[in-house]
């Protein structure tokens, strides 16, 4: 039957506040994934775990500073991992992956001994991984809106940029999922328009 309590009720009865035992950094242009029982968040150049099973909070400061922009995407199991992004103070973009290692509390720069010059360097992008794979798509380097898949083999440390006849408009700021083998993206924005449309785009393919 339909709830019949007012909105206020309602918002009550859907929202709540967990108590959680340590104090949380406030943290701005953040991102978030699940990995077994934990929340992972990371802003500002923080990355905090909130295990809400057992009420345990960590955080840890990023080797690379505070970004903008990064995607971010896990294994869902034992690693996290932070793509791109844009330093507002130097005007700097980038095109490199950290990854960490939540039981090794360890960051290493996947992408520091190889070339990234086939990947461009974006913020506002999305990632998402799949089979030792992280695909990126989208995003934009200052006013250049772009519209390309990337992946990055994780077990050989290379990128492959796709070459595709077809392909969405440019955009940035939109979401995607990973659904069995396909990535849902949906939204976004370039300079001339605001997106309501979905694309699928099969990896099997």
């Amino acid at each position: 039957s339909q709830d019949k309590r007012s909105s206020a009720d309602l918002s009550m009865f859907l929202w709540s506040n967990p108590f959680v035992p340590k104090y949380l950094p406030k943290l701005s242009f953040i991102d978030g994934v699940q990995v077994n029982d934990s929340y992972v968040f990371f802003g500002d150049g923080t990355l905090v775990t909130i295990n809400m099973k057992i009420g345990a909070v960590t955080s840890i400061q990023s080797p690379f500073g505070s970004r903008m922009g990064f995607a971010m995407t896990s294994n869902n199991t034992d690693r996290i991992f932070i793509i791109g992004g844009y330093v507002k103070q130097t005007d700097e973009y980038y095109n490199d992956i950290w990854q960490y290692e939540l039981f090794l509390n360890k960051w290493t720069n996947l992408t520091k001994t190889i070339s990234c010059r086939e990947f461009q360097s974006r913020c506002e992008h999305v990632a998402v991984y799949d089979d030792n794979k992280i695909y990126v798509f989208g995003g934009r380097s200052r006013k250049n809106f772009l519209n390309d898949v990337s992946i990055f083999y994780l077990t050989t440390k290379k990128w492959n940029v796709l070459k595709l006849d077809k392909s969405p408009p440019p955009r940035s700021l939109h979401s995607a999922v990973m659904i069995e083998k396909s990535i849902i993206v949906l939204g976004g924005h370039n300079q001339q328009t605001v997106f309501n449309d979905v694309n699928v785009f099969d990896t099997n393919t």
